[in-house]
């Protein structure tokens, strides 16, 4: 679990992507009333359809998580890992709370954290990588790291 001091951490580090009120061509919401109408539920991620296989192809899931997660390989930002988040991992409280600030004219679309975790097998230094959480869904497309956030500038599409 992570302390408090580390969680502040993280949020000041989080890169927040504000919903500008754009509309897809087949939508008439904005994307900020897109993140509004979503906040408060369920949503469908996209999850890999066979997690032994890394070139599997990829599914969205029914509507049975808080959050879902999109992390950056550490082999490059074209190699990605979705999934919906099991929220017993860790505590996603403070993750949480920024979604939930969504209002009227303003929403908070993906939470990016850059993560440190020790290698002990290896040097002794530390194993990196770049984690976003979002809560619309389908918004872990699993596309390359500058697709995933194009993506979600604007609405969600209705039919994934």
């Amino acid at each position: 679990m992570l302390s408090f001091k580390v969680i502040v951490l993280l949020l000041s580090i989080a890169t927040f992507t504000s919903g500008v009120a754009m509309r897809a061509p087949s939508s008439s919401k904005t994307t900020v009333e897109d993140a509004f109408a979503q906040s408060n539920n369920l949503i469908r991620c996209w999850e890999r359809d066979d997690e032994s296989n890394p070139l599997s192809t990829h599914s969205l899931s029914e509507p049975v998580y808080e959050l879902c997660s999109y992390k950056v390989s550490s082999l490059g930002y074209e190699k990605f890992y979705v999934s919906g988040l099991d929220m017993s991992s860790d505590d996603y409280t403070h993750v949480l709370a920024l979604h939930k600030g969504t209002f009227q004219h303003y929403a908070v679309l993906n939470v990016c954290i850059q993560e440190a975790f020790p290698w002990k097998q290896h040097d002794g230094s530390s194993y990196t990588n770049l984690r976003c959480f979002c809560k619309r869904n389908g918004c872990n497309a699993p596309r390359s790291f500058i697709s995933f956030l194009d993506f979600n500038k604007m609405p969600m599409p209705e039919v994934l």
